[in-house]
């Protein structure tokens, strides 16, 4: 990697304010780009590999995005920052730097030459950002009386300027859950194992991509036995951008319930779910189907969303 981002990021750690960069979002625009970076800072003290890392998510849904499920870990379709679009930088603690180019859906690219390049500069600017924050700890605030955040706003190739760019409405997230009467008539057909409880989730597995150029990661619909813990049906199915989305996988959850209902010739007294989105997304089927949903809260401290 070139020394020269090693540099600005070894500055940048050096000044030690990220406690105060953590309570402050900042963007920054780089000329002929169509959206804007978001900037999010976070220390990381108990990482067994980290110092800290810093976001910058791309644009302003993915923005909204993560600031929402921060405070709700079954907001949205992401269960991770690694699913939004945007780059993040990895300070290690063994010395050194890692940029991802993360993007929805796919395994993250990592130290790739443009996008270590455009870190570089958007690095520059964040170390200017922490300087001052070392005497004003609450800089982003700045503009937030006319609905703005603080800027900066590539202007030529060596020069940037402050604005105070015009915070979006939040575009209000949606869900459309839909599949076939018929299917569901099949289904509410089948025998119903009143004895028998379905441990059912959907999510993405890290260690399981395609071989293709995109390295996409298998999103997983596993349904187990709880009486004896035996695995009864596991799935796989991956974004494929711009025809099949996150969103699209998301939203064929439930169907996808619905057919291995259908495959394995009956359905369960109960079915378990261990996060709030599974059980937002599956309690359409409970108003066609007679299984009992029920969510199971994980202990306190664990993100249900990632466990």
């Amino acid at each position: 990697m070139d020394k020269r981002i090693l540099e600005i990021a070894e500055r940048i750690h050096k000044l030690n304010v990220w406690e105060k960069a953590a309570k402050n979002q900042f963007a920054i625009e780089l000329k002929g780009e169509a959206a804007p970076y978001f900037v999010i800072a976070d220390p990381v003290y108990e990482h067994p590999m980290l110092r800290a890392h810093i976001l910058f998510l791309e644009g302003w849904q993915g923005f909204q995005t993560y600031s929402l499920w921060r405070q709700d870990k079954s907001y949205g379709f992401i269960t991770t920052p690694m699913e939004l679009l945007g780059i993040e930088v990895l300070w290690l603690k063994k010395g050194g730097l890692m940029v991802m180019r993360n993007r929805p859906g796919c395994q993250p690219i990592i130290n790739d030459p443009v996008y270590v390049k455009k870190t570089e500069k958007l690095l520059w600017q964040v170390y200017g950002l922490f300087l001052r924050l070392e005497e004003n700890e609450n800089l982003s605030m700045k503009y937030v009386n006319d609905g703005s955040m603080l800027a900066m706003r590539e202007v030529t190739a060596k020069r940037f300027e402050e604005v105070a760019l015009k915070v979006l409405p939040i575009i209000p997230h949606k869900e459309s859950v839909s599949y076939p009467v018929a299917m569901a008539k099949k289904a509410k057909d089948l025998g119903v194992k009143d004895g028998e409880t379905w441990v059912v989730s959907f999510g993405p597995n890290i260690d399981c991509v395609t071989r293709d150029e995109l390295h996409r990661f298998a999103y997983q619909l596993t349904i187990d036995r709880k009486e004896d813990k035996v695995n009864l049906l596991t799935a796989s199915c991956s974004v494929n951008p711009p025809t099949i989305t996150l969103r699209d996988l998301y939203e064929s959850y439930p169907p996808r319930v619905l057919r291995a209902i259908i495959e394995l010739g009956y359905m369960p007294g109960e079915i378990e779910v261990h996060n709030k989105r599974d059980f937002r997304l599956l309690r359409s089927l409970t108003l066609e189907l007679p299984f009992k949903l029920h969510l199971i809260t994980p202990p306190t401290g664990k993100n249900p969303a990632t466990e």
